[in-house]
């Protein structure tokens, strides 16, 4: 297996071509025509995960994150790029291609993991699914806490029962504007002041469950898919890839 077989595959099933016109995807740091002889799966390429890869014999790291997103002026020793090219390991990144995807998407990883019914694009980045019994504003939150194995849950509370969630993984408070007129409730990573303070004023609840949180689904749907695709091959989940935050119980 190479290199160029990996990107391959999940091309097939999350085109890098559909990643959105801010990105930077696909193919990003060593030789496409390398020979694979180890996977680590990670939301993000920091030193720790270059170090693992290397102790583990990973010579191809597959992201969710970009490794390089803004352009690079310089390659200092010490960082993670520098780490990574110096040590020869290779590196695919699948954003937004994979946030979109309908069957290897990270939307579609977290709609199963919160169980959710009739998984559908409602259009952009704005995904829905129904809840299987209909729940408070606190019962949703303890539930997404539960499920996704976070303690800080933050919402905007409602009196309303929800039934039809609105989501998007990662970063996505944007489009709590759409989910509004369509949803009784709307899950995202991460949103801005006055976001939240829409939905307050709306009464509509709206969930914040951290960026790694909602978008760490990506490398277990990624080692399934790719397991399947590749089964001589050996793909292993980063331990060294945890949440960047810490937050008091």
């Amino acid at each position: 297996m190479k290199v160029i077989d990996v990107y391959n595959a999940i091309d097939e099933k999350a085109p890098f071509s559909t990643a959105m016109d801010f990105d930077n995807v696909g193919m990003l740091v060593g030789d496409k025509y390398a020979e694979v002889t180890r996977v680590l799966l990670a939301l993000d390429i920091t030193k720790d995960v270059v170090a693992e890869a290397e102790k583990l014999g990973a010579n191809l790291i597959v992201s969710h994150h970009p490794i390089i997103f803004n352009p690079v002026k310089k390659l200092a020793a010490g960082t993670a790029l520098y780490e990574l090219a110096s040590k020869g390991i290779a590196a695919v990144c699948c954003h937004t291609n994979v946030d979109l995807s309908l069957e290897i998407g990270t939307n579609k990883m977290l709609a199963d993991v919160l169980e959710l019914e009739n998984f559908t694009c409602e259009g952009d980045c704005l995904f829905s699914g129904t809840l299987k019994n209909v729940m408070t504003a606190a019962e949703f939150a303890a539930f997404v806490s539960a499920k996704l194995n976070v303690p800080y849950i933050t919402y905007t509370d409602s009196d309303k029962t929800i039934k039809k969630i609105g989501f998007c993984s990662g970063s996505g408070g944007e489009f709590v504007f759409d989910a509004i007129g369509s949803c009784d409730a709307y899950l995202t990573g991460e949103a801005h002041h006055h976001e939240l303070l829409f939905a307050k004023e709306q009464k509509f609840p709206m969930f914040v469950a951290g960026h790694y949180a909602t978008e760490r689904p990506f490398v277990d749907i990624m080692k399934n898919y790719l397991s399947a695709k590749f089964p001589a091959a050996e793909f292993i989940i980063s331990t060294a890839d945890t949440d960047p935050v810490t937050s008091l119980k």
